[in-house]
């Protein structure tokens, strides 16, 4: 069985925060994506301190607590 492959959809690659068409993107922007074939099936939300995962995309982060 194959992946076909993934189709981004024309003016479709949106700033998160401010999704107009046509906008501006900066290097390290978070964005949406639309399109179709984008993953080979319905994701799963998974999360653990300092770990979050949906589908076969994963982020680690560090943090401290603010001094008080």
């Amino acid at each position: 069985m194959y992946n076909p492959a993934p189709i981004i959809a024309p003016n479709s690659v949106l700033h998160i925060f401010s999704p107009a068409t046509g906008g501006s993107l900066a290097l390290g922007t978070a964005i949406q994506i639309y399109g179709s074939n984008l993953a080979s099936s319905t994701p799963v939300l998974r999360r653990a301190a300092g770990y979050l995962s949906l589908g076969d995309v994963g982020a680690h982060w560090r943090y401290r607590r603010a001094a008080v």
